[in-house]
């Protein structure tokens, strides 16, 4: 029987910033990649917490009829895979450069959120995320301009709230946790730490930042496919 992959996105972006997952995972799983309440793309309610979009992940899961998914996600995408391993029979979990706990200014995040306007923003996150790969900066420009401010605020508002070292003793499931030596979001002490409480697999690329699953994309599909492969 083919598995049932579920892969959720990261802040401001959408299903359509994840579609490398189809080319690499399509031919082996039954994949399942969506679009969070705080996506562009979505139209459901405005999620202020990591548990509104948990539920939402629950309710399309029962809907779909999907028992012990494999569930990737990507940042704030990964703290909605910590919460829902938590209340569901998942197969395998991998957490790619999650944000167990916010670090950074919240008044520095809010004025670009609510001051500079969203386009102004959008191109200097793109350029500073994206130097070296063209297609992706486009991309990632276009995805998060097109999005709402107050969707990057409800997602922020659910990002700063969310505290998942509370969790870290309830997950059950086999775990991959995946980060970047650079990222100052998802930080390595945090990630070693996280591994050990977790018992869970710690991959570690030393010349990539938060946006590891992107530049680093042929090295973390061998490393998810390996994972997946012996669970």
């Amino acid at each position: 029987m083919v598995s049932d992959l579920v892969v959720l996105h990261g802040f401001g972006v959408s299903s359509e910033w994840m579609s490398r997952y189809f080319d690499a995972f399509s031919a082996d799983y039954h994949l399942h990649i969506l679009d969070l309440p705080y996506s562009p793309k979505s139209k459901s309610n405005l999620a202020f917490s990591v548990e509104d979009c948990t539920r939402f992940v629950t309710e399309y899961l029962k809907a779909q009829s999907i028992e012990h998914p494999i569930i990737i996600g990507e940042s704030l995408g990964a703290c909605v895979a910590m919460e829902l391993a938590t209340i569901r029979d998942v197969r395998a979990l991998v957490l790619i450069t999650p944000l167990i706990k916010f670090r950074g200014s919240v008044l520095k995040n809010l004025f670009s959120i609510f001051v500079l306007p969203l386009r102004l923003t959008a191109t200097n996150l793109a350029q500073k995320m994206f130097p070296n790969e063209d297609h992706y900066r486009k991309l990632f420009l276009r995805i998060l301009s097109s999005n709402s401010k107050l969707k990057l605020l409800s997602s922020f508002i659910a990002l700063i709230r969310f505290n998942g070292w509370r969790l870290l003793t309830k997950i059950k499931a086999p775990t991959l946790i995946v980060g970047g030596s650079y990222d100052k979001t998802a930080q390595f002490e945090d990630l070693r730490r996280m591994s050990k409480e977790m018992n869970a697999k710690l991959f570690l690329n030393k010349d990539s930042g938060h946006q590891v699953a992107v530049t680093k994309w042929p090295e973390i599909t061998r490393e998810i496919s390996n994972f997946l492969h012996i669970h």
